[in-house]
């Protein structure tokens, strides 16, 4: 262990053993402290690289919750890592790579400030077991205000681990080694890698790999099989202020035993069938040992009828089982040093199947006369010895239980029209090319609008208000198989005058007296069925229309500030008269849109005739 310092930070750097072997997990841990106190908030960068002249890793950790001006006093980090991403090899971004597929790792790194800064830009590859699989930096220097990008192309070695890969950028104004910093936090993202393309990935998180606590820092690594044997060095510096630095350093030991490559294979398509050729792919088996490649792979498939029994170079094989069962498929790969290892799983082989149906529809609650849109668009085509296939879907019949004739269409999508109130069961078949059928039904409850009554009002002069029963709305009716017209309207004003009815939905009315009025509508419509609704009406003696709040003739800046002063509040019906609408056209307690909208219609109308 050794401790440097620069400035006021005391930086120390140690492993937990000196010597490791080939992948097995490193843990680097340290201190940072201020004139022996532990440091709360900082900026750590590592280095770790092999004296051979290898790179191994590049980290930058956060302490605490560091910030850029209490390090930097600045209110900006001078240089942010914007993104960091992973390209294929058409130059599309991608979230996922398979094994010993080539991509392209991207850094871009923006300087948040007008002067030129130059920097390195290092990037590190971890694989989900924290196996540090690439690390590389690029020197450049960003003109102020802009973005930099920097690519670096790379092939995923068939060894590393599927699963969620993490990609670190840091940026540092030197390397570690040469007594550099980190000048912002690091950037990560995440990379799915795949065992090949048949494969699905499952969720994964960012997993940082390291861990902090008040001045103490603990990061986890470990060596690829390809890593140098020998020396290696852990630069570890800290960054608190702008004159708080600090270094710390160590070394250990990657020492080499011969060891077995691990045999791994996996198969697709994962769902298997009768006569489906089936690809077993071993890229994921690996060599274990440093400078080991796998020479050999050896499949054994234990198929009664059809027995298969291949060797070779070729990680690849293939095999069409012809028969419903389980079935035991082994490997065994051999390494350059004549080490080898197996392994073998059970392969379910399952009989052809016919289409399966499937629908949904569009409408939560579907009304009489409407058009209901069905979509069997996830209804799924069968496996088809026969074709040695799936058999796609070729015909869709419909029977929508409502005693109209069933339609057959090549299309999964159709529409359709209820014209009862009723519950329907709504049956699917579905036909494939080879004459296979498929059914599902499900029930269908359609509703019909029932006869509504609905008014507003308008206040008028002189006590007369104004009242509209358009907005009533007429019923479904199953004795005339269609709507059934409102024919009536019968008016309680609630002031003594008898309620007549009468067919026309729009009607005036003088009132003798200023007050509140309970008024009551109730509609019928042409078979007799009836429905009643009611609203309290304040009928005010005005002299101009409601809109002119202060009754001066004009609709104006003083009718607009009325209406302003009393906006969001709860009111009483009167005097506070900048109430002047609701939902049925008369004023309900409260000051709001409505009033507002109701001024600005006639706001720079004059009454004074």
């Amino acid at each position: 262990m050794n401790i440097g310092v620069l400035a006021a930070l005391e930086v120390t750097a140690s492993t937990n053993k000196s010597n490791y072997d080939i992948r097995e997990p490193v843990t680097l841990y340290g201190d940072i402290a201020s004139s022996g106190s532990p440091v709360s908030n900082a900026l750590v960068s590592l280095d770790i690289y092999s004296l051979r002249g290898r790179n191994f890793a590049f980290r930058t950790l956060s302490l605490g919750n560091p910030n850029p001006t209490a390090i930097f006093g600045l209110t900006n980090w001078p240089l942010s890592v914007a993104d960091v991403y992973a390209v294929d090899s058409h130059g599309d971004r991608v979230d996922n790579a398979t094994l010993d597929a080539s991509i392209t790792i991207a850094a871009t790194v923006r300087n948040n400030y007008y002067n030129d800064a130059a920097c390195i830009i290092a990037v590190t590859l971890y694989d989900k077991s924290f196996i540090s699989v690439y690390a590389a930096v690029s020197s450049c220097t960003i003109r102020g205000g802009t973005n930099s990008t920097v690519f670096w192309p790379y092939q995923i070695p068939q060894w590393m681990t599927p699963g969620g890969a993490m990609l670190f950028c840091s940026v540092f104004d030197f390397l570690p080694r040469d007594g550099g910093t980190a000048r912002c936090p690091e950037g990560v993202a995440l990379l799915h890698i795949l065992r090949n393309s048949g494969a699905d990935y499952a969720y994964s998180q960012i997993q940082t790999a390291y861990t902090t606590v008040p001045g103490g820092y603990s990061a986890i690594l470990r060596s690829t099989p390809d890593s140098p044997p020998g020396l290696y060095d852990a630069t570890v510096t800290a960054r608190a202020s702008l004159t708080s630095m600090g270094y710390g350093e160590t070394q250990f030991n990657v020492q080499y035993n011969p060891c077995p490559p691990q045999a791994a294979f996996t198969n697709y398509p994962l769902a298997t069938y009768v006569s489906m050729a089936v690809t077993f792919d071993a890229s994921s088996s690996s060599a274990e040992g440093f400078g080991s490649a796998i020479t050999g792979y050896e499949w054994q498939i234990n198929d009664p009828y059809n027995m298969s029994h291949t060797t070779g170079s070729n990680r690849k094989t293939s095999h069409t089982f012809q028969h419903v069962g389980v079935y035991t498929v082994e490997l065994n790969v051999t390494d350059n040093n004549g080490l080898w290892s197996t392994t073998s799983k059970p392969i379910t082989i399952q009989p052809e199947h016919g289409p399966t149906a499937s629908f949904i529809w569009d409408l939560p609650v579907v009304l009489r006369n409407w058009t209901v849109n069905f979509d069997a668009s996830n209804s799924s085509s069968g496996w088809s010895v026969q074709l040695g296939d799936f058999s796609p879907i070729m015909n869709y019949t419909w029977n929508f239980g409502d005693g109209t004739a069933p339609m057959t269409a090549t299309n999964p999508t159709i529409g359709h029209k209820f014209m009862q109130q009723d519950h329907f069961s709504v049956q699917l078949n579905v036909t494939d090319s080879v004459g296979r059928t498929d059914t599902t039904a499900k029930i269908l409850e359609v509703t019909g609008p029932d006869l509504t009554a609905n008014f507003i009002c308008t206040l008028g002069l002189n006590l007369t208000v104004q009242f509209d029963a358009s907005g009533s709305t007429p019923g479904w009716s199953n004795e005339l198989n269609d709507y059934s017209p409102i024919v009536s309207y019968t008016w309680d004003f609630g002031d003594g005058t008898p309620a007549t009815p009468i067919p026309d939905p729009i009607v005036g009315h003088n009132f003798t007296q200023a007050g509140n009025y309970t008024v009551q509508l109730t509609v019928m419509d042409s078979v007799g069925r009836t429905n009643t609704t009611h609203a309290t009406v304040q009928v005010r003696n005005l002299q101009y229309p409601i809109w002119d709040i202060n009754q001066d003739g004009k609709c104006n800046i003083l009718d607009v500030s009325a209406v302003a002063k009393l906006f969001g509040q709860n009111v009483p019906p009167a005097p506070a008269y900048a109430d002047i609408a609701g939902p049925h056209g008369v004023p309900d307690g409260k000051v709001n849109i409505l009033d507002v909208s109701l001024v600005a219609k006639h706001f720079g109308e004059n009454y004074n005739w």
